[in-house]
């Protein structure tokens, strides 16, 4: 199969504004915004969350009712597939999952400031794929 900047360009635009959503902090369930959404700490996760590779499950609470929402940091690409919602490891597992689905060489690349994105070899080497900036290289 022949690859191409065009095509991944094409796959980029899609995943960016169709598929995936970028999260800062959940919506209040009874309030419906984000706005008020305040981080409180770490839940545990559950068994469900364990078996999806979610380690870490972020805690939010509503400073005006008081709800409580769980905002588990998946790692794998099934349950992203479903939640479709993350932030740059999320995009990263997830985009890069589809990639490799395609028939791209593909790989996660993170740094140390906890970026997360992808690297599809195209024109005999590695280029830089950021699902979350939407940009190519």
């Amino acid at each position: 199969m022949p690859y191409s900047k065009e095509q991944i360009k094409a796959l980029l635009k899609w995943f960016r504004n169709d598929f995936f959503k970028w999260m800062d902090r959940p919506l209040c369930p009874n309030c419906n915004t984000s706005d008020k959404m305040e981080r409180w700490g770490d839940a545990t996760p559950t068994n469900e969350d364990r078996d999806f590779n979610a380690t870490k499950i972020e805690s939010y609470t509503c400073k005006d009712c008081k709800a409580t929402v769980r905002f588990p940091r998946y790692n794998h690409p099934v349950k992203l597939f479903e939640t479709q919602v993350g932030r740059s490891s999320e995009w990263a597992n997830c985009f890069t999952a589809i990639c490799v689905a395609l028939g791209y060489p593909s790989r996660k690349t993170f740094d140390w400031t906890d970026h997360a994105w992808t690297e599809i070899y195209l024109e005999d080497r590695w280029m830089h794929v950021d699902a979350s900036e939407q940009s190519l290289d």
